[in-house]
């Protein structure tokens, strides 16, 4: 999983672009599905390097996401993670309990 590529449905595009650095999963995405908006907003990498951090349980300077990954890592809960770029853009990532799919979309903020 060092070469995190992303695979999505039929009527998405197949982003190739493997992140740049070593990742070191700490648990399995499944299946990769990410929202058109998402691909059409944001560059791969950028995306690749947010799927990076989310196996990694990269959760940033929120310490109250780390303790619920912990506690959804060690029971088998949901794996929840969000990007926010410096314009304020957003998407989430969702790892489904079972690890079977991981699904990549953006926050609608209104």
């Amino acid at each position: 999983m060092n070469d995190l590529r992303t695979r999505v449905d039929a009527d998405l595009h197949t982003p190739t672009a493997p992140t740049k650095r070593e990742v070191r999963p700490l648990f399995e995405v499944g299946r990769i599905f990410i929202d058109r908006r998402v691909l059409d907003r944001f560059p791969l990498a950028t995306i690749d390097e947010a799927l990076a951090d989310h196996v990694e349980c990269q959760t940033g300077p929120c310490s109250d996401w780390q303790l619920v990954d912990d506690v959804c890592l060690r029971d088998g809960g949901p794996m929840f993670f969000i990007f926010r770029d410096e314009l304020g853009n957003a998407f989430h990532i969702l790892t489904e309990p079972d690890r079977s799919k991981t699904t990549v979309t953006m926050i609608d903020e209104r």
